[in-house]
């Protein structure tokens, strides 16, 4: 998990845009990315931005299930 969320920070659009898909199939183990994930709805691009919020939709409430 650190190397995706290592990408969401660093590299181009195409790479985050697959990475977040990643992320969402971790389900509840995803969780941790939700911070970069957060920053990512700021980026340039609104095919990551989407992508992004996309993904919080879905881990959110996985990540905080999880906690419970």
């Amino acid at each position: 998990l650190p190397q995706f969320i290592e990408q969401l920070q660093k590299a181009d659009v195409d790479v985050r845009d697959e990475v977040i898909k990643v992320l969402i199939l971790f389900e509840e183990g995803g969780a941790p990315a939700i911070p970069v994930l957060i920053e990512n709805l700021q980026y340039r691009d609104a095919r990551v931005r989407r992508r992004a919020a996309e993904a919080l939709g879905l881990l959110g409430p996985l990540a905080t299930s999880a906690n419970a």
